[in-house]
């Protein structure tokens, strides 16, 4: 499909649309098709993303994308590439959450990713950082629950 290069609406509305479908195929199990799909949607993403860097839906939008790919890698058991994608999904919330640290969304998104991360370590034989990283992801759900 082509889009129109200066119809970022467009542009988003697409590549959102194939992360909600790899959503789908995740919870399916079909990691591949999710794979295809955020494939597809991430440079779109990136692309929007980059274009304005205090646009905080772009950012989650990209954020969302690289959950999704890191969800997919993580069933097919592709943990070094899965590690990838939830680093970039880390980083992307921690950038979110040190430009509003009030924002419990963002704080509480965080949390799963520490745990799909923690999974990712514990796989790859690395159980001290899964357990640092389940240590952070506890500490933000005990600051959400106060």
């Amino acid at each position: 499909m082509r889009l129109a290069p200066d119809d970022a609406v467009a542009r988003r509305n697409f590549a959102d649309q194939l992360v909600m479908t790899a959503t789908a195929q995740n919870a399916m199990r079909d990691a591949a098709g999710a794979l295809t799909g955020t494939d597809r949607a991430l440079p779109i993403l990136t692309a929007l993303a980059a274009a304005d860097v205090n646009n905080r839906e772009a950012q989650h939008d990209l954020a969302f994308a690289y959950e999704q790919k890191a969800l997919a890698l993580v069933i097919l058991e592709r943990w070094d590439e899965a590690h990838f994608a939830a680093s970039k999904v880390r980083d992307i919330r921690q950038r979110l959450i040190a430009a509003d640290p009030t924002n419990r969304e963002d704080r509480r998104d965080i949390t799963r990713t520490y745990g799909v991360l923690a999974q990712i370590e514990t796989a790859r034989g690395n159980t001290g950082e899964a357990s640092e990283l389940l240590a952070k992801q506890k500490d933000i759900q005990r600051e959400l629950a106060r």
